[in-house]
């Protein structure tokens, strides 16, 4: 139990913003041995897009802009080792931030 208990998601690690060192279309790798969060923030300059974090090939699509220059955030957990990218249409970064 205690060996489960360290190995959670959030014991242990802090929130750290990570915006300076994150670009859009562009493949990060979890390289730590345990899950890590992320939450994007980008304003999609186009009316219903949205940015999308891709998680070994898998699509999370982020809340849909449904107007010019909305904010489309997305979450996700990144499992130890898989590759993780964010992306959309026509997006611009605005923060990126990990649990880690």
């Amino acid at each position: 139990q205690a060996y489960v208990g360290t190995q959670s998601l959030g014991v242990g690690q802090t929130w750290q913003n990570v915006t300076g060192s994150r670009a859009l279309s562009t493949t990060y790798y979890n390289t730590t041995n345990r899950s890590i969060q992320v939450i994007t923030n980008a304003t999609v300059v186009s009316a219903n897009t949205f940015s999308t974090l891709t998680v070994n090939g898998v699509a999370i699509p982020g809340s849909s802009g449904y107007t010019t220059n909305a904010n489309s955030m997305v979450s996700a957990i990144i499992p130890p080792g898989n590759s993780y990218i964010l992306g959309g249409s026509s997006s611009v970064l605005i923060t990126w931030s990990e649990l880690r």
